[in-house]
């Protein structure tokens, strides 16, 4: 045999070696685990993003009354401290087109898209329904979407054993439902290397998809510790499959920068951006 041939059974060969390599890697079992561990590696990353701030652009599809399909797309400014408090503000050249937020008891969502109809919403969480959101065409109560971003930690049950959700291994990790409101569930599958989730979705009591996130290219965020090392799901698409509408976020950066308290102030909010009309959406008619 000569060299020329030599050389290319060597390559063939190696080849094929690492061609069933890949295959064993990927044929690998995923090792079963329990609620408790899983917590324990998932909340590692998420006990670090209690305060965000993140830029990117965001897409938002729906179809209109008509059953024609729309389309827009903003550059988007995400500020968050957990738990309950959240902005997305929505943007084009600078002017803000949409502004979705919440404190810890109330949430809103300025729309200033129509010049002749700017309006602000507000209403408090205990009371918001399916109805009302689709109303005004809230995609999500804002508190949701911490959630949604894969970025809010597991629930601890304190040593209670017979509450604890029971992980379920599949093939490429682990899935587990958490009882939500009204008798709806989250339900998680988390990847089986890196404890962080693919898709996160809230299915209601009877067992109707209502929301799904599929989360991927996890990134570093911008930590002002910069020994932690921390990753973030920066694409997320978000599919509401009754009301045939989808947000997609694409993040450019985040970071754990606190943000100002003045970004959670619907008062403050409304002064500043000036919609022709504020709406209680928990007003006696």
């Amino acid at each position: 045999m000569n060299g020329r041939a030599l050389a290319m059974s060597v390559v063939c060969a190696l080849a094929v070696l690492m061609a069933s390599c890949a295959s064993a890697r990927k044929a690998a079992p995923v090792e079963p685990i329990t609620y408790e561990e899983l917590t324990a590696r998932y909340n590692e990353r998420t006990e670090s993003l209690q305060a965000l701030r993140g830029r990117g652009v965001v897409n938002f599809r729906w179809k209109d009354a008509q059953g024609d399909e729309q389309w827009e797309q903003g550059n988007l400014d995400i500020q968050i401290v957990q738990p309950s408090r959240v902005v997305f503000r929505v943007h084009k050249l600078g002017e803000t087109f949409l502004w979705v937020g919440c404190d810890e008891e109330r949430y809103w969502m300025i729309d200033l898209l129509r010049d002749e109809d700017t309006v602000a919403y507000v209403g408090r969480h205990d009371a918001l329904t399916a109805e009302k959101a689709q109303e005004i065409g809230l995609l999500a109560p804002p508190r949701d979407l911490v959630t949604l971003m894969g970025i809010r930690s597991l629930p601890t049950f304190d040593g209670r054993t017979a509450d604890l959700p029971e992980v379920e291994t599949t093939e490429s990790g682990w899935r587990f439902a958490l009882p939500a409101e009204s008798g709806a569930h989250w339900v998680y599958d988390v990847d089986g290397l890196t404890a962080r989730p693919t898709a996160i979705e809230l299915v209601d009591a009877r067992g109707d998809r209502v929301v799904r996130a599929t989360l991927g290219d996890y990134q570093l965020v911008d930590m002002t510790d910069k020994a932690n090392i921390v990753h973030m799901a920066m694409d997320v698409e978000i599919d509401y499959p009754e009301g045939a509408a989808s947000m997609r976020i694409d993040l450019d950066s985040a970071n754990d920068e606190p943000p100002r308290n003045r970004a959670f102030d619907f008062e403050r909010l409304v002064d500043a951006l000036r919609p022709m009309r504020t709406l209680d959406l928990d007003a006696e008619p």
